[in-house]
């Protein structure tokens, strides 16, 4: 017999209690959150960060609830890193324990991820799904009034005060409860208020713990101004060592050949000098030196290396091919302006030039889609698709072919949008409008509505397979299909 109500599943096994469990979780309509944790601690070096473990600072939040930890850095120091080391540090020291743990990271390509309400909801889900049965009975009322809310149909709490006691209701399951938030900055100024006063709210229950990284933003900076902190600007020593681990594990990959392997400790040597500002993002963009061709071009690199993150991203576009330049503008703008992340073969299609007669001229692209990535090496990169249909499992082969391509980080979506770029005297033309203006809104409408109207794809289907032929063939064509209505909105 199907469990259908709370009361029932309490007469039934604790796996019927389980179901129902799984069932709020649903019903609480989470985000996916370990795709980017897998991400992030997949760059993470062993033995980097470790030195935050033994800092007092942290050892007292550690041990101690309720507490607060605001971790703080310029852009490209590392935080998000340190977020998924901190994580997998909590995960293993208190796996099997009645400790609740639940993880979120704000991602500025992703509006989902800002969203004050999904975010409260992601955490209490996370939280909700690891309750082992045999607790459950612990706070029953809280179960039964959440079940009772969706029997009758009725949607997840939405107001902050609802999902803060949402909150501290599940975590009555829990000893001690610890939440980490990664890139509280990546929010939008409006967006961040509620947040801030959600985690001063989230502060204040007796068995919680909370960690907060992101950017020392004033507004994020008045909010928890009594916060205990750790500033990674002062970390100068510890941050430099996980660097060298960083530069010197570099080294041990396939992708550095032998020439570069002969010029390992003059490479190390230079990029640890020029590294003053302790940013694991500005050594990303130095490792592209492994796209120069001889070793003179290398030591040129090496003897003028750009101080800052802005001036380093000026460097990956001036080695791009003048050939490519504006297939590469155009991408860009692309990846910036579309409403989903998109495939490489959707990006490469969608920078095809449309001719006067309205046709696209695919012969005008990249034979190779892939040589787009090379071209933009530490720009972009690929990422797995966060979200599948249901509980559908994709293959490792749909995977592969359905990766998104997207910034490498938040600065490089700065760094094209900003005033350093647009009155650059060389590189202006790379200048893209951001997202949020006016002009740049109107400019993608008409990019894909004119997409839409070509003559290729402006005529009816026939047919089913003529439908499938067409998707097949013109890939950018099934996102101007789904998402044209939303563009055109965003001017009208």
């Amino acid at each position: 017999m199907e469990t259908t109500t709370w009361q029932e599943a309490q007469m039934a096994s604790e796996g019927a209690k389980g179901e129902l469990i799984k069932d709020l979780v649903k019903w609480l309509d989470p985000l996916p959150y370990n795709n980017k944790l897998e991400e992030s601690f997949e760059k993470h070096k062993e033995g980097t960060g470790d030195w935050l473990f033994e800092k007092e600072i942290f050892r007292q939040w550690e041990s101690s609830s309720p507490s607060v930890l605001w971790i703080h850095g310029i852009p490209g120091t590392g935080k998000t890193i340190l977020a998924s080391s901190i994580i997998e540090r909590l995960t293993n020291t208190h796996r099997g324990s009645d400790h609740g743990l639940a993880h979120h990271y704000c991602q500025y390509n992703r509006e989902s991820t800002r969203d004050p309400q999904t975010i409260p909801r992601t955490l209490a889900s996370q939280l909700l799904s690891e309750v082992p049965d045999t607790l459950v009975a612990m706070n029953d009322d809280l179960v039964i009034q959440l079940y009772s809310k969706k029997s009758k149909g009725q949607g997840p709490p939405t107001s902050m005060k609802h999902l803060v006691t949402l909150i501290a209701g599940i975590s009555q399951f829990y000893h001690t409860t610890t939440i980490v938030i990664d890139g509280l900055d990546e929010c939008h100024l409006e967006l961040r208020q509620p947040l801030l006063k959600f985690v001063s709210s989230i502060q204040l229950l007796e068995t919680t713990r909370i960690l907060v990284l992101g950017r020392p933003e004033t507004d994020i900076e008045d909010e928890p101004q009594s916060f205990p902190t750790v500033s990674l600007e002062k970390e100068e020593i510890n941050l430099r060592k996980d660097m060298q681990v960083f530069i010197e594990e570099e080294f041990e990959e396939k992708k550095w050949g032998t020439d570069f392997q002969k010029l390992r400790n003059e490479i190390i040597e230079a990029l640890m000098l020029g590294s003053g500002k302790n940013m694991f993002r500005w050594l990303e963009c130095q490792l592209a030196l492994n796209k120069l061709s001889t070793v003179k071009d290398i030591r040129r690199a090496l003897s003028v290396l750009p101080h800052t993150l802005f001036e380093s991203y000026d460097r990956l576009l001036e080695s791009i091919d003048e050939t490519c330049t504006n297939l590469v503008i155009a991408a860009l703008y692309l990846i910036i302006h579309s409403l989903e992340p998109l495939t490489l073969v959707k990006i490469v299609q969608g920078i095809a030039p449309i001719d006067d007669r309205g046709y696209i001229d695919y012969t005008a692209t990249f034979m190779k889609p892939r040589r787009l990535l090379k071209q933009c090496r530490a720009l972009l990169m690929e990422s797995e698709r966060q979200e599948w249909p249901g509980d559908y499992k994709p293959s490792k082969e749909e995977k592969k072919m359905d990766l998104r391509i997207r910034l490498c980080h938040y600065t490089v979506q700065e760094y094209l949008t900003s005033d350093h770029l647009k009155m650059h005297k060389t590189l202006s033309k790379y200048f893209i409008e951001p997202r949020e203006s006016q002009s740049g809104k109107t400019d993608m409408t008409v990019r894909v509505m004119k997409h839409l109207l070509a003559v290729d794809s402006s005529r009816p289907c026939d047919t089913e397979d003529d439908a499938t032929n067409r998707f097949e063939k013109h890939r950018f064509y099934v996102y101007c299909a789904v998402n044209w209505s939303l563009h055109l909105r965003e001017i009208t």
